[in-house]
């Protein structure tokens, strides 16, 4: 797509972290750890703080301080201290809560900026379309890999069976495009947030450190959220997507809906109940306790048409991206497990 010139002021730094230009910028403030413990840095501390605490409460916070420097700076410092906390599941919290604030600024940014951001923050091609494709309109056209390797859920209209593809290229609406920049902010983050803590932490950041941490325990106890220690991990008798799914439940990932479908009919289907399923839903970064019983009891058919829900074949599995293995004469989860149960091993092998 041919460029456009976009003006980039400091508040879109302030915005977009990942950008070039906001990484340049924060490296010619120098910012050092021990400047955090001075007055000057105080501002900072606290936006940062702001930010991790509003992930803990599940909250998206697009406040934007009053001074741009302070909100540049903050979302480096931010990412310092959670790398000092070396906390896994707070780590995801934070990208999750951090990747909804630049989708949402990005939804009102004009077409030119979401390409500009898109195309220099994660190097993606991306081509001007603005056309139909039957009945649906589209804005852009973004490379197959582009598309393939950020989409949010493998189902609807996320899913390429049911997207056209033009020579390589995958239609996609402004708001599409701006989802796609919030799982790969995601990553993004993440990845910055598990990177090795610095040597020499100043005694006043390590506080604060343990403050957050304390916040972030007193959350995961008033949600219920067991400890890593404590977690059941999956048994051997279940089949390795479902293994994959459980993991990524337990470990905090936004596991999509699919996937909280296949795995919640395939506990209740196997015995567990609906508050043994509901527990592994827990830490969520969406987690809400009213919607995911409503949602295990309909599965569990104590609600709707009463009818209790199986988990989806085989087949179906790897058509939805659930699915990477191939598992000697099974064609259903359940089969794996109950000859599993019975055998006490089945065969399987990874496709690559």
């Amino acid at each position: 797509m041919s460029e456009t010139p976009v003006l980039l002021e400091r508040l879109d730094l302030a915005k977009y972290p990942f950008l070039p230009e906001t990484r340049e910028y924060v490296r010619t403030l120098g910012l050092a750890i021990e400047d955090l413990c001075s007055p000057a840095g105080a501002a900072v501390l606290r936006r940062a703080r702001e930010r991790i605490e509003a992930a803990i409460e599940r909250r998206v916070d697009t406040k934007l301080d009053d001074d741009v420097d302070v909100e540049i700076l903050s979302f480096p410092t931010a990412v310092l201290l959670l790398r000092i906390a070396n906390d896994r599941l707070l780590a995801r919290r934070f990208a999750v809560a951090e990747g909804k604030r630049v989708s949402r600024f990005l939804t009102q940014e004009p077409p030119e900026k979401l390409v500009y951001v898109a195309t220099k923050g994660f190097e993606w091609r991306i081509r001007k379309f603005n056309g139909r494709v039957g009945s649906l309109s589209y804005d852009f056209l973004v490379s197959f890999g582009d598309f393939v390797s950020n989409v949010p859920e493998y189902r609807g209209l996320w899913k390429l069976v049911n997207r056209p593809l033009m020579r390589g290229w995958v239609p996609v609406s402004a708001y599409e495009l701006a989802r796609m920049a919030e799982e790969a902010t995601k990553r993004y983050i993440e990845g910055r947030c598990l990177e090795p803590p610095p040597e020499g932490v100043p005694p006043p950041i390590g506080g604060i450190v343990n403050e957050i941490k304390s916040k972030w325990t007193e959350r995961m106890e008033r949600l219920g959220i067991p400890k890593a220690s404590k977690v059941e991990r999956p048994e051997d008798a279940y089949p390795p997507c479902i293994k994959a799914i459980l993991e990524d439940a337990l470990a905090g990932k936004n596991v999509p809906h699919s996937a909280r479908f296949a795995l919640a009919s395939f506990l209740l289907q196997i015995g567990k109940s609906v508050d043994e399923v509901i527990d592994v839903f827990r830490a969520a970064p969406d987690f809400r306790e009213d919607i995911a019983r409503y949602q295990v009891e309909h599965i569990a058919g104590l609600r709707g048409s009463r009818t209790k829900y199986i988990p989806f074949k085989c087949d179906n599995m790897r058509s939805l991206g659930l699915c990477r293995w191939r598992c000697k004469g099974v064609k259903h989860p359940l089969q794996f497990y109950r000859l599993a149960v019975g055998r006490g091993k089945v065969e399987y092998e990874e496709i690559t």
